[in-house]
């Protein structure tokens, strides 16, 4: 059965919880914008939130993630998908630290 028009417009309907992010956003000009989010890139810089790779000459170069404060809209069922995931490499990596804190001696193999 196809959507009506009236169920499209409902569809599209705003939800309310996004309104005070909207508006936050759009009171603030794009400078403001711009500015914090090159504050937000130094701020994860200086606590060494970056990422080397090798370059085809061998050396290895350091990449700073530009950060951004703008909100990005996601679908809750995506949103629940990066949660659940996330959560699996938080108590994955939980569990390494307390392997590695719980040892008696730690040995490279």
């Amino acid at each position: 059965m196809p959507i009506t028009y009236s169920q499209a417009k409902k569809l599209r309907k705003a939800y309310q919880h996004a309104k005070p992010v909207a508006d936050r956003i759009l009171k603030k000009e794009v400078s403001t914008h711009y500015h914090e989010s090159r504050k937000l890139t130094k701020f994860l810089k200086n606590r060494d939130l970056t990422f080397s790779k090798k370059t085809a000459s061998g050396e290895s170069k350091t990449f700073v993630v530009p950060c951004t404060t703008t909100v990005v809209p996601l679908q809750k069922s995506l949103f629940n998908e990066v949660e659940q995931a996330s959560q699996r490499l938080v108590i994955s990596l939980r569990r390494v630290l307390q392997d590695i804190y719980g040892a008696k001696k730690l040995r490279i193999k």
